[in-house]
């Protein structure tokens, strides 16, 4: 049941992120991959403001960040 669980969220990351008006689509290809090999390497994904600071190009600064982070 986890896998499942952290393909949602990867999913719902990823959805979310490339909704945003303005990001760059090729670092959410970025970002996702990055999850999955997370995944592969330990079993789960890393604290998705991680994610969000390191493949979202349209923050604000890091209040932004952790909006978005919270908001998937």
């Amino acid at each position: 049941m986890h896998a499942i669980s952290v393909l949602n969220r990867i999913y719902a990351a990823v959805d979310y992120v490339a909704g945003l008006e303005g990001q760059d689509p090729v670092l959410v290809v970025e970002m996702s991959q990055a999850m999955i090999n997370d995944v592969i390497e330990t079993g789960d994904i890393h604290p998705m403001l991680d994610y969000v600071k390191r493949y979202c190009d349209v923050i604000d600064g890091p209040e932004d960040a952790e909006r978005i982070a919270s908001d998937i």
